[in-house]
């Protein structure tokens, strides 16, 4: 297009530049003497073209093998979009300059870096913040640690111990969830956490959400979570020793079934409450309780703990939760002074029309809308009266 261009236009070095690196017989039409500038002569390279390419779509560099080593293409390409790390080469993957970029693009390219920078606990925190279900990518044990925690909003920073503040007078949640913070584990849990902690309603009220995700898991059930073992988190049913760990303010060694009831009677003692997070199995068809979280819900029924029971249909890669009905059935739970103590069961707010509900031998899906559902009817309609036309 340069040669449609004013002389004015063909004879700046910019323009022509940029329209040599897209397309390098362009020069040609370059005026000024620009035919033979440096700049734009480099602008006609391979290396130029790659580089303009990434910078246009970091994924780009995918579709060019010959640049994956060199540091200038990948340093834009994973500036644009982090997740252009997966496609550089082996060597800078390991550069920190690089993985920085691109985690701070995008906090899930903790996943392409080496081993050693998945270690490394000021890349984790940088990717932690941009993205917090990317602490799940952290090695070293980083995926527990404070200021990873921190950084990724599981942990009150302003806490010297949100496990075991005792003090705290502020209305708790306790949270139960899947285990989030493993490499293969699903990131909803942990987009649930944040976006309840970030929700205006939680802040304003000053709440203190308890995730158990957040804490190293020791146990006195060989297996961890089996329904069968007698433990409910009491003192004479935890099996750990010794019984100072059943005692008083669990330490990092408690079992995990202790440290949760003691958070579930510190709710209860504030006119708190537990929320229960179910996950949606799309390989199954149906939600999921885990067995811990059937172990918790017995444990908050024992403790006389309120639970809000939130169905999660969102995919592990989806972003973004909505807890619009959630925190009106809470608001509504404190209007009526918390007497209400049975269970409540909500459902993410475009679940309404995105679970299939069997109905004798029929499926139907529940509609988006009020419009949805004319429109149903008016195809429904005229199928019928094209039955009747054959007859």
């Amino acid at each position: 297009a340069l040669q449609f261009a004013s002389s004015k236009l063909r004879s700046n070095k910019k323009i022509v530049c940029t329209a040599a690196r897209r397309t390098p017989e362009s020069l040609e039409y370059g005026e000024g003497g620009l035919k033979k500038d440096k700049d734009c002569l480099i602008a006609t390279t391979p290396q130029s073209k790659a580089l303009s390419d990434c910078e246009q779509d970091g994924m780009n560099l995918r579709r060019w093998g010959d640049f994956r080593n060199d540091k200038n293409v990948v340093l834009n390409a994973v500036i644009q979009n982090g997740m252009a790390l997966e496609y550089a080469s082996t060597s800078l993957k390991a550069d920190p300059g690089i993985v920085i970029a691109a985690c701070d693009s995008n906090g899930n390219a903790l996943q392409f870096a080496s081993s050693g920078l998945r270690s490394t606990k000021m890349i984790v925190c940088i990717a932690a913040k941009r993205t917090p279900a990317s602490l799940k990518y952290a090695e070293g044990g980083l995926n527990q640690d404070r200021d990873c925690l921190i950084a990724a909003t599981h942990w009150d920073k302003n806490s010297a111990n949100s496990a075991t503040n005792s003090e705290n007078t502020s209305k708790k949640i306790i949270l139960s969830t899947r285990f989030a913070l493993g490499e293969t584990s699903s990131s909803i849990a942990t987009e649930f956490t944040v976006s309840l902690k970030r929700h205006t309603y939680i802040k304003n009220e000053k709440f203190s959400v308890y995730s158990p995700n957040a804490y190293d898991k020791k146990t006195c059930d060989p297996q961890g979570t089996r329904l069968g073992w007698p433990c409910r988190g009491t003192f004479e049913t935890c099996k750990m020793v010794p019984n100072s760990l059943k005692v008083g303010v669990p330490t990092s060694e408690a079992c995990w079934r202790y440290s949760f009831r003691f958070q579930l009677e510190e709710a209860k003692r504030s006119n708190g409450f537990m929320i229960q997070v179910v996950e949606y199995d799309f390989d199954k068809g149906d939600f999921e309780i885990g067995k811990g979280q059937q172990i918790e819900t017995e444990m908050a029924n024992q403790v006389g703990t309120k639970i809000f029971r939130f169905y999660d249909y969102r995919r592990d890669c989806e972003v973004g939760v909505h807890l619009k009905d959630l925190i009106e059935d809470i608001q509504v739970w404190y209007a009526g002074n918390c007497k209400n103590m049975t269970e409540i069961e909500i459902y993410e707010d475009d679940l309404k029309y995105r679970i299939p509900q069997q109905i004798g031998d029929f499926y139907c899906f529940r509609p988006l809308s009020g419009c949805a559902i004319l429109l149903a009817w008016f195809y429904l309609f005229f199928y019928l009266c094209r039955l009747l036309d054959l007859y």
